[in-house]
């Protein structure tokens, strides 16, 4: 092998190595008032029991990460006038079709749970978790 082509060799190792950090950058947080937050909120708040007593719920988003088409979040949910507060929860979505489906919901998890739940859907990209 020249050693000419050394070079060009790296170069194009190298721009595969970008061309695919750009086309999966891992997990990220769509920023507040982007279309998909909102629709992940949406699809979270359709399967919240709103209690009697208040008429909207507000999650106060606490941590959301989406990868691949997953997406983990942990809310505190309120009235809208922050009167009354609920427990916090967690879930997990998935994407299918135009639209998010809530596959779980949990008050408070432990690292097992996450490991049970990584094992129930093995395609969920772990980064979308937050840190153990």
């Amino acid at each position: 092998m020249k050693t000419e082509s050394v070079p060009l060799l790296t170069l194009a190792i190298l721009a595969l190595l970008v061309k695919a950090a750009i086309a999966n950058p891992g997990a990220y947080t769509p920023p507040p008032g982007s279309t998909e937050r909102k629709a992940i909120l949406d699809a979270y708040r359709a399967e919240w029991t709103t209690p009697d007593s208040i008429k909207d719920v507000i999650f106060v988003v606490t941590h959301l990460k989406v990868h691949d088409g997953w997406a983990w979040l942990e809310v505190n949910p309120r009235s809208s006038d922050g009167s009354q507060r609920f427990e916090s929860e967690q879930g997990l979505l998935h994407k299918e079709g135009a639209g998010w489906k809530v596959l779980q919901r949990k008050s408070g998890t432990t690292a097992r749970y996450f490991k049970n739940l990584k094992a129930k859907f093995p395609a969920v990209p772990a980064d979308i978790f937050p840190p153990a």
